[in-house]
């Protein structure tokens, strides 16, 4: 779910002249603009994984959170998840069935069970956290773009 911002320019000869007088700093601002969204992500994703959505039993969910940036000469992209196996149970939700068997056996606080399947319902952490943080990255790209049209300089 990608955060889409749109900007107009009115002054396009000024903005070009910023803009080439910001140089190699632009760059540099809008990544640590993006670092800095993608960590208030983070932090609203941890504070949901404690207790808000998922009640915590180790910790390893909410320790596996963590952004990477990809930057190229014409893009900057930032992604934020984890690589832990069941965080997208969580996320989306699943439904387990048995794979070699009619029926799964399990134990589950202390009492044995039979089942044909089981449905995990969907615990969203991370799509609600980027929505709410989305309103305060959009700030800080304002921010860092500001800052380079107004002075001309990083």
């Amino acid at each position: 779910m990608p955060i889409k911002m749109r900007i107009v320019f009115r002054d396009r000869d000024g903005l070009i002249k910023r803009l080439r007088a910001a140089g190699v700093a632009l760059p540099a601002m809008l990544k640590d603009a993006l670092q800095r969204g993608l960590e208030l992500v983070r932090n609203r994703v941890i504070d949901k994984l404690s207790g808000q959505v998922l009640n915590v039993q180790t910790g390893r969910l909410w320790r596996s959170i963590n952004y990477e940036i990809e930057q190229t000469p014409t893009k900057l992209r930032g992604v934020i998840g984890s690589k832990v196996k069941y965080a997208p149970v969580h996320e989306f939700g699943a439904v387990i069935t048995p794979k070699r068997a009619q029926f799964m056996v399990f134990t589950w606080k202390g009492r044995r069970y039979r089942a044909r399947k089981v449905i995990i319902p969907k615990r969203p952490y991370l799509v609600p956290s980027m929505e709410e943080s989305k309103a305060n990255m959009v700030s800080l790209f304002e921010d860092a773009l500001g800052r380079v049209l107004e002075t001309g300089s990083a």
